[in-house]
């Protein structure tokens, strides 16, 4: 069984976090959370990236709400400006900010054996490895750590820092830079309250989708969008999943864009979808969003009727709220340039790797809700 890298926050300054075989002891402090460093920030580089994350929330806030005091972040107000401040980081690469898809506490403890799952504790770790993580757990073969140069981010222009709650990825080829992603792939859709009415949170959810394809509502979605099949798809990003991560990102799409040939090939789509890796096309529009995930908690399931497609989603056992939530085009250009460059590498991001462990485990899980075994409800 992988062990643990990183005690449950609270941890002393001693403790240190295995990165690559290498002791690392670099960790962030926001208001007495601790969780580990991946990589190694020098401290003119703490500062640079307060710099960029200040304009990247400061409409969240009203205000430049980060200070540095030697290698820590503090938060001066608003429980959730710390827990955007670590959903940043993860997606810079430098830590991990997620939830224990059992209990759904704060999870900092690392499975040693893959480095792509958390938990809260040894003993959730414990429960998990016994139940269903012990035949799926493989560490990455050919880990993709995101690159950072802040110069890329001090070359965008102000408004790639404003917040949109829905952003569209029109399709193009690659782009040279960060800045052409923002300026030439990326645009606002936030129009899409006005210029289709009735359209609301409910539009959002795969479940209204799939009862609604010929809904008023949905059509006018998908003639806004320009989308030609008669039904659109709402699916989480690729290694973001509702029980483990406090924010998920959206996507919402023309159902059968992989066949729709009438459409424009989407590089930076591709990012996107664990698809792309068998050579499959992206195309069209895709429309991007952001949901907070909170109050969370899991709820018996029937598999006897379910096939191992639908088995394999995250939302089948798992009851939450959501609230629709800001990001720019920013945050999501430097996540697709990134998760494209590890896919034409041929090497998987964390959250890439983890898609494929957690599809792996719910197999398992599959197994033996058939065969008489004792059901799995963790993942």
């Amino acid at each position: 069984m992988g062990k643990s890298s990183k005690k449950k926050g609270g941890a002393d300054n001693n403790n240190k976090t295995a990165v690559g075989g290498k002791q690392q002891d670099q960790k962030i402090t926001i208001v007495g959370n601790e969780i580990p460093l991946y990589r190694k920030i020098q401290p003119e580089t703490f500062k640079s990236l307060v710099d960029v994350l200040n304009p990247v929330l400061r409409f969240n806030a009203g205000q430049t709400w980060l200070s540095v005091d030697d290698d820590s972040f503090y938060k001066p107000s608003r429980d959730e400006l710390g827990e955007l401040i670590l959903e940043k980081l993860n997606i810079a690469g430098y830590g991990v900010i997620t939830e224990c898809p059992l209990c759904f506490a704060p999870a900092y403890a690392k499975c040693g054996g893959c480095n792509s799952v958390f938990y809260c504790s040894k003993e959730c770790q414990t429960k998990s490895w016994k139940l269903c993580h012990k035949k799926a757990c493989k560490r990455n073969p050919n880990f993709y750590q995101f690159s950072f140069d802040i110069n890329q981010f001090k070359a965008l222009p102000e408004d790639a820092y404003e917040g949109h709650e829905f952003i569209l990825i029109k399709p193009t080829e690659k782009l040279s830079s960060l800045a052409d992603i923002c300026d030439v792939c990326l645009e606002s859709a936030d129009d899409v309250f006005e210029k289709v009415p009735g359209f609301g949170h409910d539009q959002i959810q795969p479940g209204w989708v799939i009862n609604n394809c010929n809904h008023p509502i949905s059509r006018a979605v998908r003639k806004h969008f320009g989308w030609t099949s008669p039904e659109q798809g709402v699916s989480a990003l690729e290694g973001y999943r509702h029980s483990e991560d406090h924010f998920v990102f959206m996507l919402m799409y023309d159902d059968r864009f992989q066949m729709q040939k009438d459409m424009a090939d989407s590089y930076y789509g591709g990012a996107l979808f664990a698809a792309t890796r068998e050579n499959t096309p992206m195309r069209g529009n895709l429309l991007i969003f952001k949901l907070f995930i909170k109050n969370k908690m899991r709820v018996t399931r029937d598999f006897s009727n379910v096939s191992l497609f639908i088995s394999q989603s995250d939302g089948d056992d798992l009851k939450f709220e959501y609230e629709l939530y800001p990001t720019t085009k920013a945050e999501v250009a430097y996540m697709l340039q990134e998760r494209r460059n590890a896919i034409d590498e041929g090497k998987y991001t964390r959250r890439q790797w983890r898609y494929n462990i957690r599809r792996a485990e719910r197999g398992e899980e599959h197994k033996r809700s058939h065969t008489g075994g004792p059901a799995v409800v963790v993942m």
